[in-house]
């Protein structure tokens, strides 16, 4: 069967030979590609969907993939988006079934449904504005779409803010702490983030 497959080219090279390249596995679909800027790294990020065939008809899990190029320093980069793609060199294979050759995970994180959105997203108020943070969206089992917005920590996404009552969420746009969400069904949206902070205790965040 097709399987998805990112693959990173030199900007002054060509499209003759890739530089890096990650073949998905089985049944597992990118929803959603983008270059962020982490902490000063420029790094792949990558929203998923997974279906599982053993399972109740319909079930798809998600991920959120936070790739390292293979010279973090070097901009000259451009991305192929997913294909079917022919067959490459011999890289690395894991259990799952996922080859790859040049990237490095930063961090992977798993969710109960697909993933259809992932950006960076730089809050501008508060503490919250020191921090590097992503912004995912997807499905959650009976609950429709989530937006979520987790804080990137050393090598895993922490605790943030969440908003449901979503449909299917296709696109979102940010300028400083406003959010604009495309949904399937519902439309647009508009959400503003809010840093709450109180002396002794941690700050608390919502949309």
């Amino acid at each position: 069967t097709d399987r998805h497959e990112v693959r990173l080219y030199r900007l002054d090279g060509g499209l003759h030979a890739p530089c890096a390249w990650w073949k998905f596995g089985p049944l597992e679909k990118v929803l959603s590609l983008s270059f962020l800027r982490i902490y000063g790294e420029t790094l792949l990020a990558v929203g998923s969907a997974q279906l599982h065939t053993d399972q109740p008809e319909g079930h798809t899990t998600g991920q959120v993939y936070l790739l390292q190029l293979p010279n973090p320093s070097d901009d000259a980069m451009d991305v192929i988006p997913p294909h079917p793609p022919p067959p490459l060199a011999a890289g690395t294979e894991g259990a799952s079934g996922m080859e790859q050759y040049g990237f490095r995970v930063y961090l992977k994180s798993s969710y109960k449904g697909p993933v259809s959105v992932l950006t960076r997203f730089e809050p501008v108020s508060g503490k919250a504005a020191s921090g590097s943070y992503v912004m995912h969206a997807g499905r959650t089992e009976g609950a429709g779409a989530r937006l979520i917005v987790q804080e990137v920590g050393e090598r895993q996404l922490l605790g943030g803010a969440i908003h449901d009552g979503m449909t299917f969420i296709t696109c979102c746009s940010i300028i400083k702490d406003f959010v604009l969400i495309g949904d399937l069904f519902k439309g647009l949206s508009f959400f503003k983030w809010y840093n709450f902070e109180e002396k002794g205790r941690p700050a608390s965040r919502k949309l």
